[in-house]
Parts: C-alpha cells; sequence; structure tokens
C-alpha cells in the first residue's frame, strides 16, 4: 500500500466537492463499457447540499493522497433515504417503514435538545429564568424527561405499529 495515501473523515466543503467531482468522472454514463464490466460504477449523483447534510451527520470516510481525493465510502443515514430517491428501494428491501423513522427521528431530536453537549431547549429555560435558577439545576430536572423519551424510544422500537398505526388507518 502506497504510505502516500492516508484515511480520514470529510471535514470541508472542499473535501465534499472533491467527492462530487470523484462521483461524477465514475458515473455509468461517463465510463466505456469494458470500465463498468471490469470495475464497475457510481450510480448516485449527490447534490452537493444533501451531501454536505450527510457529511455533517456521519462523516465520509475519505482516501487522500496528499491534497488529492483518491476514493470514498460515503455513509447513508436512513433519515437521508427521501432526498437520494434513487436509493428508495433499497431502503424499502430493508422494510423499515419511512413514517416510523420520521417518528423515531423526532424522538430522538427531542432528547437531543434537551441533553448536553447541544440541550439548546435547557438553554434557552436558563435565558428565561436568569440566574435565579443554575445551569445543572436545569439538566437535572430535565433528566426525567430524557428518561421518558428513552422508555418511549425502546417502545417504538420494540413496537413499532405504533407510530403507523394511525397513517395506516387513515389511507384505508
Amino acid at each position: 500500500m502506497n504510505d502516500r495515501v492516508k484515511f480520514t473523515t470529510v471535514s470541508s466543503p472542499e473535501e465534499v466537492r472533491q467527492i462530487l467531482d470523484l462521483q461524477k468522472k465514475n458515473l455509468a454514463t461517463s465510463l466505456s463499457a469494458e470500465t463498468i464490466a471490469s470495475q464497475g460504477f457510481v450510480t448516485v449523483q449527490h447534490d452537493p447540499a444533501v451531501l454536505q447534510r450527510m457529511n455533517a451527520a456521519a462523516p465520509a470516510v475519505i482516501a487522500k493522497d496528499g491534497d488529492q481525493m483518491v476514493g470514498y465510502a460515503l455513509v447513508m443515514p436512513r433519515a437521508f433515504a427521501p432526498e437520494v430517491p434513487i436509493l428508495l428501494p433499497m431502503w424499502a428491501a430493508v422494510d423499515l417503514d419511512l413514517i416510523w423513522m420520521g417518528v423515531l427521528v423526532v424522538v430522538l431530536l427531542e432528547v437531543g435538545l434537551i441533553t448536553p453537549p447541544v440541550g439548546l431547549n435547557a438553554f434557552v429555560i436558563k435565558s428565561v429564568v436568569g440566574d435565579q435558577v443554575p445551569l445543572t439545576t436545569i439538566f437535572r430536572g430535565l433528566l426525567w424527561f430524557v428518561l421518558m423519551d428513552l422508555v418511549v424510544i425502546a417502545i417504538l422500537v420494540a413496537f413499532p405499529e405504533i407510530s403507523t398505526f394511525l397513517p395506516a388507518f387513515v389511507d384505508n
């Protein structure tokens, strides 16, 4: 293996652009039939904004030779499935319901909004109460909500029908 090739994760918009350039060069429309048969091709040409958000959520692993990107392995979080329509059949084969996934993501976001290090809602409460209540007391008070959200997540994972029953009922 070449010692100059370094493996890391995407950390800049320039690296996202390099992934897009490499994708474009390896699309089936850019390659000969011989190359496609012997080496394969890339199916998806990502939208730059979508790829940037995907990398913010779960950075891709990249291989670089100096400043030049020579390879990548994208992480495709399930939450981005609707943003890459060509892959929807793959996600359907995995048999995960998008409504269930949406409900689960919302609950997980709720947990993220009340827990450190982000805990945005805790800081909103702190700005309202000012110096009357210390931030540690606010986070301690939110602990019960986190515990209940974890119970809700466990129930949603164990019984996904809870989040899909009403939409399925309305569809029928």
